[in-house]
């Protein structure tokens, strides 16, 4: 599965997008990928949003 995500200020996942993978296993993905946390990204010493992809396997 690939899911494009939208990772906040404070590392949490704001939200979620499935990219690909079968339907069955999409709403599976993004309640994964909902749950990660993430180092905050640091730009001029202050944390950003950061959008990326993430590959989820089953």
């Amino acid at each position: 599965m690939r899911v494009h995500v939208l990772i906040g200020i404070d590392g949490g996942v704001k939200n979620a997008t499935v990219l690909s993978g079968p339907q069955p296993l999409q709403a599976a993905a993004l309640d994964n990928a909902r749950q990660r946390k993430y180092q905050p990204t640091i730009v001029g010493g202050k944390p950003v949003e950061v959008e990326t992809e993430i590959s989820i396997k089953f």
